[in-house]
């Protein structure tokens, strides 16, 4: 996971750094669980406390149907 904690982390630096659209791209070997969904969730609530634009992207499946019983598959986009 850490191709995925590097993109996280480099996404919360730009949120931070007041960036009004930031894309995340966690790529297909992004990996699945509640420890990630909770990663994500916690991103897109300090996207929202910045004011922020989050897009959030991946190739698997299994993680998007997890963002989207958690509510945030407002903000994940499936790539194909």
């Amino acid at each position: 996971m850490g191709e995925t904690s590097a993109a996280l982390g480099a996404a919360t630096a730009r949120i931070r750094a007041g960036d009004r659209f930031v894309r995340c791209d966690l790529g297909p070997a992004a990996g699945t669980g509640l420890d990630l969904v909770d990663r994500l969730a916690r991103l897109r609530l300090d996207a929202r406390r910045h004011r922020c634009r989050l897009e959030i992207r991946t190739a698997d499946a299994d993680l998007a149907g997890l963002l989207e019983l958690a509510g945030l598959d407002g903000v994940v986009l499936r790539q194909r």
